[in-house]
């Protein structure tokens, strides 16, 4: 699977472009067509008016319904009402129908490195990010590493494990999101305990850390990486792993004028329900205390399959 690139966005627009030139091509051979009947029409010379067609109109005529034949025929040839110049107007980069099979981890490495600005996860357990109990998976810790000594704002949020929301995901779901969360946010807090202590000098390198829970209830994980935005649709019964989505792409300022004509709404709302959730006066900080007291909460309940083992 490829993320979106330079190479990609031009690619959409050369699309575009040969969509536009066709049509262009056809509205100025219409044109000439259009103007090679006005000829015949005005002609004064009877005899030709009889004969049918001066030789100026006969090959002005001629050129237009040719060069609008070939329009035609180019618009039928290359026109999908799918294409993805089409998708690409409304931000939509891609579309997939299932998350693990669509990215591989080297993908989700690659978004970290790529940003410059942010990198925010709002997921329900982000279990997947994990290798082990204690170790993400190879080159994520790396990866987060480097983003902060970039200056990258780095941010995840778990559905808080002590929640209502996330009992009822444990059902819906089948399977151990609570434990897989407080697997996750205790992980994530070790690599930040490491990355601390490979950076004493650097006291202030992991304030832009942030791991959070949160207690909304939400039907889509998020995953932004800068202008790129990962959608995961949660569907019910649905192991998370598993779910359909799309990649989105925020349009610059230009692009939207130029090009794109409002291609950043869809990127916009999500971004939007992205700060409802952050928001939410329930967000809370996560700690080795919260942590702890999630794994309280849990004694004595059946242990269900991990998200890695469905």
């Amino acid at each position: 699977m490829a993320l979106p690139t330079v190479r990609g966005w031009v690619a959409r627009q050369r699309k575009r472009l040969r969509r536009n030139e066709i049509l262009l091509t056809g509205l100025m051979s219409f044109v000439i067509a259009l103007l090679g009947f006005v000829f015949m029409i005005w002609d004064g010379d009877d005899t030709a008016r009889n004969v049918g067609l001066s030789y100026g109109a006969e090959v002005t005529i001629a050129l237009g319904t040719s060069g609008l034949a070939a329009a035609l025929l180019a618009f039928l040839v290359f026109y999908n009402p799918q294409d993805s110049a089409g998708l690409g107007d409304e931000g939509i980069e891609q579309v997939f129908d299932d998350r693990s099979e669509h990215f591989s981890d080297e993908d989700w490495v690659n978004l970290i490195n790529e940003a410059s600005k942010h990198f925010i996860v709002l997921g329900t357990a982000n279990h997947a990010y994990l290798q082990t109990e204690t170790t993400l998976k190879p080159g994520l810790e790396q990866a987060i590493e480097d983003a902060l000594v970039r200056g990258v704002i780095v941010k995840f949020y778990w559905l808080d494990p002590q929640s209502p929301q996330a009992k009822l995901r444990d059902d819906e779901e089948n399977r151990a999101t609570r434990r897989d969360a407080v697997e996750s946010m205790a992980a994530f807090l070790a690599v930040r305990d490491r990355i601390k202590a490979k950076h004493p000098l650097r006291k202030n390198l992991c304030d832009g850390f942030k791991l959070y829970v949160y207690c909304a209830t939400v039907t889509c994980g998020l995953t932004i990486s800068d202008d790129v935005m990962v959608v995961a649709t949660y569907l019910n019964r649905y192991s998370n792993k598993h779910t359909p989505g799309l990649v989105l792409r925020q349009a610059s300022g230009a692009e939207q004028k130029l090009l794109f004509r409002g291609a950043s709404k869809l990127f916009d709302a999500y971004m939007s329900h992205y700060r409802s959730v952050s928001g939410d006066s329930r967000c809370k900080t996560v700690d080795n205390e919260l942590v702890a007291a999630s794994q309280r909460s849990l004694v004595g309940q059946p242990k269900e399959p991990s998200e890695a083992e469905t």
